[in-house]
């Protein structure tokens, strides 16, 4: 028994000393307040993305920051440009296998952004094409386990996308009061 009782006394000094060491690293810590004096679009920001390079994305209401540790670039929807961000009212980001970073906007529907070409591709609501996105207020993406992302807007629902065939399909899911959630498991793109 007092074996075990120095092994113990022992594993936890060497524990104590390990959180002695780590402290000061801890008071270190240094932290920089980007504005937009800086160059930062506006300073209330709705999302945020570090992607696989190590840039910061800041999303706001008045366009997509980027950041590379020392400047900042702001995109902004340009008029007449195709290829410019579809709306200044960023709600959220994300990044995918291929390197791209996908934009929710608010009101401007989907973007994905090539960082190579530093061009935007724009997925909007169009009431003729049943194969668009059903809203342009689109507020969180997720991508599941088969690479199929999933879109779900302020108003609209849910949306499945294949970003290999750029197809949408609309999934409805309302809540109904005593009845399990519909499954996606046989959902099948158009």
């Amino acid at each position: 028994m007092k074996y075990i009782f120095k092994i113990t006394c022992i594993f936890l000094f060497f524990q104590s000393t390990l959180v002695v060491y780590g402290q000061p690293a801890l008071q270190q810590m240094k932290f920089a307040r980007l504005t937009p004096k800086d160059g930062l679009s506006q300073n209330t920001i709705n999302c945020v993305l570090q992607d696989k390079r190590g840039v910061l994305w800041f999303g706001t209401a008045d366009g997509l920051s980027k950041y590379e540790g020392y400047q900042l670039r702001t995109y902004k929807t340009e008029l007449g440009n195709q290829n410019s961000l579809s709306n200044n009212y960023v709600l959220c980001l994300y990044e995918d296998s291929a390197g791209y970073i996908w934009i929710g906007t608010y009101g401007g529907g989907l973007n994905k952004f090539d960082p190579n070409t530093e061009e935007f591709t724009r997925y909007q609501h169009r009431k003729a094409d049943s194969t668009s996105i059903t809203s342009n207020d689109v507020r969180s993406i997720y991508e599941d386990d088969q690479g199929m992302f999933w879109l779900s807007m302020y108003r609209g629902g849910v949306d499945m996308f294949d970003p290999k065939t750029e197809k949408f399909k609309f999934i409805p899911y309302q809540f109904a009061p005593g009845k399990p959630a519909p499954s996606a498991t046989g959902a099948k793109l158009i």
